[in-house]
């Protein structure tokens, strides 16, 4: 339904995984049911796959999906958890209707937030490629949970940057800043719908785009979106995205 209206929504990281190679894991926090990992795994089929989801309802319909994706592409290296991503300290109920959901910290019959660093250190992920996190809120928190890996791996980062309050623009705002001192110096600002709006490695630019959406948030300027998706990246797989961007400006713009 989304794809009909939208014809870039949710098309870009199918094509990154292409240009991922044949070793190696991606991280997919959110997962949902697991349409993005099916159309990953679609481009390629190679790489290993953790896909995180704490909700009760989605993750039984990820695992449906799954049987079904090994059904139709044989044996594939797919880890699925079932976690809430956060930085341990928090505890948060799920709430939303259709297809998305988001914490409510402190709600009622809530679960604690377990920091990415943590669960993948449970398994053997020796070389983590890509990082997505689409958690509706608290991405900022997903990728803060990770500093590890971030350091040790420098994988490429992928993740929704949606905020309804101060404290959250803030957040993310932050996060950016302390990416870039690790060295994720090239960033690709995509809008809600998968459109890329512009690439730079200038943080004055990227607080500028925060501040554009949060001006539609409180209601001084009209609303043209409602989030961004970053993709941020170290000089060291310049060529994977570069690749990837060409590929997708020519197959879906």
């Amino acid at each position: 339904m989304y794809r009909a209206e939208h014809l870039q929504y949710d098309r870009f990281l199918p094509i990154l995984a292409r240009h991922l190679g044949e070793k190696g894991v991606v991280v997919d926090v959110g997962a949902n049911v697991g349409d993005t990992l099916a159309a990953m795994v679609g481009e390629n089929r190679w790489l290993s796959y953790v896909c995180v989801e704490p909700d009760e309802l989605f993750f039984s319909y990820l695992k449906r999906n799954l049987a079904r994706l090994e059904r139709s592409n044989g044996l594939l290296n797919v880890v699925l958890i079932k976690a809430l991503v956060g930085d341990g300290e928090k505890v948060a109920s799920l709430s939303g209707r259709d297809g998305t959901k988001a914490a409510v910290v402190g709600g009622k019959g809530g679960i604690r937030s377990r920091p990415l660093d943590t669960i993948l250190s449970e398994g053997e992920y020796p070389l983590v490629k890509l990082i997505k996190s689409d958690v509706d809120g608290f991405d900022y928190e997903v990728i803060r949970s990770a500093m590890q890996i971030l350091s040790c791996s420098a994988p490429i980062l992928f993740f929704e940057c949606q905020y309804f309050d101060r404290e959250q623009r803030d957040s993310y705002e932050s996060l950016i800043f302390d990416l870039m001192r690790l060295g994720y110096t090239r960033w690709v600002v995509f809008d809600n719908f998968g459109g890329v709006v512009l690439e730079t490695s200038d943080v004055v630019v990227l607080r500028s785009l925060l501040g554009y959406v949060w001006a539609q948030n409180v209601g001084g300027s009209s609303r043209t979106i409602h989030y961004f998706d970053l993709l941020a990246c170290a000089p060291k797989d310049d060529l994977a995205v570069s690749a990837a961007l060409s590929d997708y400006q020519s197959e879906v713009q």
